[in-house]
């Protein structure tokens, strides 16, 4: 290795050989001190998630210093870092997954700012130099910031009663009763009216351990149930299309299970054609923030309702959490700072536990940042 100032391709640190599940590259401890070189710069891609690690050590033995970043695949994976013991090495940690293709380069060089488009996906594990100006809410929303996603949660029960509490908000009225602890089934769907033949489109968790949402659609068949094929275990939120640029689901849209059937999901509203329901699970493998609640009472006499956040963690009893006050000329909205974190496989819906009348429409909901774990 030449001393140099300038850019050095190290194939020592380098690779291009796909790796098994579970395999390791490393490589070759460098002196960069003598060298001459203040700064590294790594750049990979692959087609399998894996670990990298840049590290350092004071005697090419010992790596006190060992900086992970988690890699996604198919994701342009760059890291510099600057040089702060004399020796480097280049290792990757390869998943569960066998690769197919492993591309991954090493460079010794002046560690320079990175740059990047301002449309391009932030890792989140990306340098600290990474700066944007736009808000970070606008990116998330727009899927660039890597591991996080908005959730935004809205329900409306239009008939809560003194003797009917507690009620969530959704449009089926009284406790939702979509949050079922047995096993995943297939799910049904069918409309109180005949007219209802077009398509509805749900989205859905097929099991306490998936890690996302996923979609489906099924073509209904009026009054009659359809079996959808799709087994599920949570459902998230449901729109529906008749077919025409102006007409509306003509009867109440259900979604159940086909045994268990009362296990109802979503009730959707007559005219409404999209589902008003508050309730939510956080995905395995990701945080919940719940960073703003509201909640709003209507009627033309003075009305009082109280409610919180009803939470149930995986395998846990449920809480009530954040309570709320809303009256019929006073809103209730909150903002808690830093958000209210709601673990893995949580259960959520706005419950109302007490309201001073009868018949109260109430409409309410909260907004999520979805965080992956790491």
């Amino acid at each position: 290795m030449t001393p140099n100032r300038h850019l050095y391709g190290d194939n020592a640190n380098s690779t291009t050989t796909p790796l098994a599940a579970g395999a390791t590259f490393t490589g070759e401890a460098r002196d960069l001190a003598t060298a001459g070189y203040p700064g590294v710069v790594v750049a990979m891609k692959t087609d399998a998630a894996g670990t990298l690690y840049m590290e350092q050590s004071i005697d090419g033995v010992h790596w006190d210093s060992s900086l992970a970043f988690d890699v996604d695949a198919g994701v342009n994976e760059i890291h510099r870092i600057s040089i702060t013991r004399s020796w480097y090495r280049t290792r990757y940690v390869n998943g569960s997954t066998p690769q197919t293709y492993l591309r991954l380069q090493t460079n010794f060089d002046d560690p320079n700012i990175l740059s990047s488009p301002l449309n391009a996906t932030i890792q989140q594990d990306g340098d600290s130099i990474s700066t944007r100006s736009f808000p970070a809410e606008l990116d998330i929303a727009a899927g660039r910031y890597q591991g996080t996603a908005i959730v935004n949660k809205f329900g409306r029960n239009p008939d809560i009663g003194t003797g009917t509490v507690p009620e969530d908000i959704w449009n089926g009225g009284g406790v939702y009763t979509g949050f079922p602890t047995g096993s995943p089934e297939e799910f049904e769907v069918f409309s109180s009216s005949a007219s209802d033949t077009g398509v509805l489109t749900f989205t859905y968790l097929a099991s306490s351990t998936s890690t996302a949402y996923a979609t489906a659609t099924v073509t209904l068949n009026g009054t009659i149930p359809v079996a959808t094929g799709i087994t599920g275990y949570r459902m998230h939120t449901a729109r529906y299309s008749s077919g025409t640029s102006t007409t509306f689901n003509v009867g109440t849209i259900t979604l159940r299970h086909r045994t268990t059937t009362a296990n109802v999901f979503c009730a959707m509203p007559i005219g409404r054609s999209q589902t008003y329901v508050s309730a939510y699970t956080v995905p395995a493998g990701s945080t919940a923030y719940v960073r703003r609640l509201f909640l709003r009472a209507t009627g033309t006499t003075t009305i009082t309702v109280q409610g919180a956040l009803w939470v149930r963690a995986l395998g846990e009893s449920p809480r009530l959490r954040r309570p709320i006050v809303a009256t019929n000329t006073d809103d209730f909205e909150e903002e808690p700072y830093g958000g209210l974190a709601v673990s893995e496989g949580s259960d959520i819906v706005l419950r109302i536990v007490s309201s001073s009348n009868n018949n109260v429409d109430v409409s309410g909901g909260y907004d999520v940042l979805l965080i992956k774990n790491r």
